[in-house]
């Protein structure tokens, strides 16, 4: 509840991850599905001003996504990532295929680093979200900024 009320204070928007129940109880903005939380019990949240956003790796898992009531979909992963060398990528072309066939607004996640930044202008996107490279060069948020 302290963290619920410290966002309230900075004006910024609060989450649950797959928890309903632990979301409507805490008043939260909205609820995070993960890839993995296939479950359709989120569709009566729609009816409220509850946010809905949602996490996924395949066409599959992006239209179920949208049966869930996502208004937005994270897509991983949008280039190579330092941890996996072996898994497989969307790459710029692929992501703007898929971005183009999808009803919702879908945002890029993962592999987004300084080196490949520039390459960002050209996916159509209303954003993307950057978390290991904030995490280990700070630097990038001047060049985001």
């Amino acid at each position: 509840m302290k963290f619920r009320k410290q966002c309230k204070l900075k004006l910024a928007d609060f989450y649950v991850a797959n928890d309903k129940k632990l979301a409507v109880s805490l008043g939260a903005d909205g609820i995070y599905l993960s890839s993995y939380n296939t479950n359709l019990d989120s569709l009566y949240l729609r009816r409220t001003n509850f946010k809905i956003i949602g996490s996924a790796h395949n066409n599959n898992e992006i239209s179920c996504k949208i049966k869930q009531g996502c208004m937005l979909v994270l897509v991983s992963k949008l280039f190579l990532v330092d941890y996996d060398k072996n898994s497989s990528f969307l790459g710029i072309v692929k992501f703007n295929q898929l971005n183009n066939t999808a009803s919702k607004k879908i945002i890029p996640l993962g592999g987004i680093k300084i080196g490949n930044l520039n390459c960002l202008k050209n996916i159509n996107c209303d954003g993307f979200a950057v978390m290991s490279g904030i995490k280990k060069k700070p630097t990038i948020t001047s060049r985001l900024f």
